[in-house]
């Protein structure tokens, strides 16, 4: 029961994590909302997502921004 309740924990961090860099995306780089979805719904790590919604807020262009969701696919692999 413990393993499963952590699970659950885990899971409900990593939606949060995911919903906050594709609502920052959605403010900050509109264009990207597709592919942000597309990226993040596949990391399973919270420590990128958290990496990655840094990256997104303090990236200066949407050409930025994308360079850092296409770098989850490296560092997931």
């Amino acid at each position: 029961m413990e393993q499963g309740l952590e699970q659950g924990l885990q899971r409900g961090q990593l939606e949060a994590l995911r919903q906050g860099v594709i609502g920052t995306v959605v403010e900050r780089f509109p264009k990207l909302v597709r592919l942000t979805k597309k990226q993040v719904a596949v990391v399973e790590y919270p420590e990128l997502l958290r990496h990655v919604l840094v990256k997104v807020s303090v990236a200066h262009t949407a050409e930025e921004a994308k360079q850092q969701l296409f770098a989850l696919n490296e560092v997931d692999e």
